[in-house]
């Protein structure tokens, strides 16, 4: 899912956790937790991009054991608001991620991925890894063509 549907996706669950919580700062947070996730792309985009090495898939911050652990939190420190925001933003983000990039079943589970030495071929076959460059400028709509702007990473064993 791309990253201005998960900031709209998480406003709107900040919304409203705020409007049942009274709490204005559960926006932000959400929105944080929601967003911020897709950062962890970039060390995977550098490795393979510019450091030219076989494409892995570590993106640890999409686990569902992270999600599984703010739960816990959640519920063991009674719901607090603060709580409730970061793990429904971060469950946001999770579930439409899982749903909408169509991963291998296991794809979005820290230890399926650590198994299969985080070799993106192995993980989802089916996916893609963009330039950060290009995914930037995609994003900002500052494209100028309007062709693919992504690369099928190979899956033989070329890039060891």
């Amino acid at each position: 899912m791309r990253p201005t549907n998960h900031a709209l996706l998480a406003t709107a669950t900040g919304a409203a956790i705020w409007a049942l919580s009274g709490e204005l700062l559960a926006v932000p947070l959400t929105f944080a937790t929601g967003v911020l996730v897709d950062a962890d792309h970039l060390p995977d985009q550098i490795w393979h991009f510019y450091l030219k090495r076989r494409p892995r898939c570590f993106i640890v911050l999409h686990a569902w054991e992270w999600l599984v652990a703010l739960s816990v939190a959640t519920v063991s420190l009674s719901f607090p608001w603060w709580t409730v925001a970061v793990t429904l933003g971060y469950a946001t983000h999770i579930l439409t991620d899982h749903h909408f990039n169509m991963p291998h079943r296991w794809g979005y589970f820290m230890t399926y991925r650590a198994y299969h030495r985080f070799l993106f071929e192995r993980i989802s076959p089916d996916w893609r890894i963009k330039d950060p460059l290009q995914a930037l400028s995609r994003e900002l709509r500052i494209r100028k063509d309007h062709g693919d702007d992504s690369q099928t990473v190979p899956s033989d064993e070329s890039h060891r």
